[in-house]
């Protein structure tokens, strides 16, 4: 088959477009720098795996790019998969003008009887939208909508581990029939439903683990408050405790789908979805305790911020709460204060320590790579250190 994915060099678009590659032309359609990148076969990001993927010369046979969707010849494609999110405005309102004109421009670029599979976060009903408007041109088109479920840095394990769910409208089976034939030596196993479901598995799966962060992290100001420790509580709640299986450790919740995905909720239910904006205020309020931990406890102390990115062990920067807590503190704070992270490239971060007199710093651990185990080991006064995910 042949087919464009709209995103394609992105941490969803990516993955996938390595992977259909061995099959299947794949048309990476992204302006990003990424592109780049990947002609070189270097990896634009950290995902175990894609190296593998990037050295294989019969994958990039199989590759070409655009820049542009309209770049496109008409009717040259059986799919197109597109890999872009929903975006939020600065009132945290779903941005969806920019995806449903994409959405609609594909349609010229398809063959007869070809497909469209929206593979981000949409809002509720958005696939439906589309299906009704694409249906008054009268041209005959599939539309799915077949979330990605996949934890940052793991694709090319969890694409062929979890099963593909498959939302289409008026149980159009064969729409379902292109799906599995796209997906078939990837997924293990699909569920069939139709589009406003699939979205809010989407939807509500993110908000679930968004949801148990705030737990956490509620546990954490809690204990805070009354000079507890948060992680001695959590580990006492989970001991050989069945009924709390799941609980997580406190931590900075952010990244590029948690935050959000709650938030389209939040928008879409009229803002009507307590938990969601109750889950919201506290994991994002998290950065405003732990600045007015280090404001009482640094005193006349640097502070040095280790790690800007969303979560462990990666590069990927984006939501990241590390640069709510620097922009904070910055403002808050007499003292210098730093950000460090060795694997973000980002102008407020610094990758190296080597002017930093660590000693007599006070430390706050915002993503807890591996590396800086060695860092904190070096801090005798536990006094002077603030880590939330392990306190």
């Amino acid at each position: 088959m042949k087919i464009a994915i709209i995103g394609g060099a992105g941490h969803i678009g990516l993955p996938l477009s390595l992977v259909l590659a061995k099959r299947n032309n794949i048309v990476i359609v992204d302006p990003s720098e990424n592109v780049l990148k990947i002609k070189k076969k270097i990896a634009p990001f950290e995902d175990k795996g894609i190296e593998k993927y990037l050295k294989n010369k019969n994958i990039h046979k199989n590759i070409s790019y655009s820049n542009d969707i309209n770049l496109l010849k008409p009717n040259f494609v059986d799919a197109i998969i597109i890999a872009i999110g929903t975006p939020l405005d600065e009132w945290g309102n779903p941005v969806t003008a920019d995806l449903e004109k994409i959405c609609l421009k594909s349609v010229n670029k398809l063959k007869k009887n070809g497909i469209i599979i929206l593979r981000s976060t949409v809002t509720p009903g958005f696939s439906k939208k589309i299906f009704n408007n694409i249906k008054k041109n009268k041209k005959k088109i599939n539309i799915a909508y077949c979330p990605e479920r996949i934890a940052q840095g793991k694709s090319f394990t969890e694409l062929f581990k979890f099963a593909q769910i498959v939302g289409i409208e008026k149980n159009n089976k064969s729409t379902f029939v292109k799906v599995k034939k796209i997906f078939n030596k990837i997924s293990p196993k699909f569920f069939l439903t139709d589009t406003t479901t699939a979205e809010l598995v989407k939807l509500f799966a993110n908000f679930w683990r968004y949801s148990t962060f705030a737990i956490s992290n509620q546990i954490y100001m809690t204990a805070n408050q009354f000079g507890c420790s948060a992680n001695e509580i959590i580990n006492l709640i989970r001991y050989k405790y069945p009924r709390s299986h799941g609980i997580q450790s406190p931590g900075f919740a952010a990244g590029p789908c948690l935050y959000k995905d709650t938030q389209q909720l939040v928008a879409s239910l009229n803002n009507n979805f307590i938990m969601g904006s109750a889950a919201i205020s506290i994991n994002e309020g998290i950065a405003y305790t732990v600045s007015d931990m280090a404001i009482n406890l640094s005193k006349k102390k640097d502070i040095l911020i280790l790690g800007a990115s969303f979560k462990p062990n990666c590069d990927d920067h984006r939501s990241s709460l590390s640069f709510k807590l620097y922009k904070i503190l910055s403002l808050r704070k007499k003292e210098n204060v730093y950000l460090h992270d060795p694997y973000v490239k980002h102008p407020k971060v610094i990758n190296n320590l080597k002017n930093i007199n660590i000693k007599n710093s006070f430390v706050i651990v915002a993503s807890p790579h591996d590396i800086y185990d060695k860092i904190l080991k070096k801090f005798k006064n536990k006094k002077n250190i603030i880590n939330i995910w392990n306190d």
